[in-house]
């Protein structure tokens, strides 16, 4: 995600992208989710989660806009190999299908500039008409895909307000993933 007219070659977050793979469902996204999130918060990092609209979660990381998609990239690949290590059974970081198994994907290469994920407050092409949605991490706890859809988001959004306004407007930086550990259990 970058701003094309002023700075296409930096991006405005890192997306952590989590895909559960049959027989997984949004429950076990929404738990690797908040495992992601226990790794960017010891890091001192905010971030927002939204529903994709279908079956997964994306988690965006902020950024000052002076980040290289590079350097995000490769902190997405650092926050995936560390959710896979911590979590072996339950999540993947394998690029080839036949070798993530029934877990959870985290997949790190959404962070370059030809890729292309769900916008916020987009409509999928599925029954239901559902919605890409941003939530704020305590609605995520009991969220559900379902729930956001091209009739109920429009009112949600009057009510609330817009939760992804904040990766817009805060501005962080990336620590360099070569010089982090891989984490433990926090």
């Amino acid at each position: 995600m970058a701003r094309a007219s002023t700075a296409p070659d930096f991006p405005t977050a890192t997306v952590i992208d989590i895909d559960p793979m049959p027989p997984t469902g949004f429950a076990e996204a929404r738990r690797v989710a908040f495992w992601v999130k226990e790794i960017l918060d010891a890091l001192g990092l905010f971030s927002l989660p939204k529903l994709s609209g279908a079956s997964g979660v994306h988690v965006y990381v902020p950024l000052d806009g002076r980040t290289p998609f590079a350097r995000s990239r490769d902190f997405a690949r650092w926050v995936a190999a560390a959710i896979a290590h911590l979590y072996p059974e339950q999540a993947t970081d394998a690029r080839p299908v036949k070798e993530r198994g029934p877990r959870v994907y985290v997949d790190p290469l959404q962070n370059l500039p030809h890729k292309t994920i769900a916008a916020p407050y987009s409509p999928r092409a599925l029954p239901g008409g559902t919605v890409s949605m941003p939530v704020t991490w305590d609605e995520l706890a009991e969220a559900e895909p379902a729930a956001f859809t091209l009739k109920s988001a429009p009112e949600r959004v009057r009510r609330l307000g817009d939760p992804f306004r904040a990766v817009l407007e805060v501005r962080q930086s990336l620590p360099d993933p070569a010089r982090l550990p891989r984490p433990e259990r926090v």
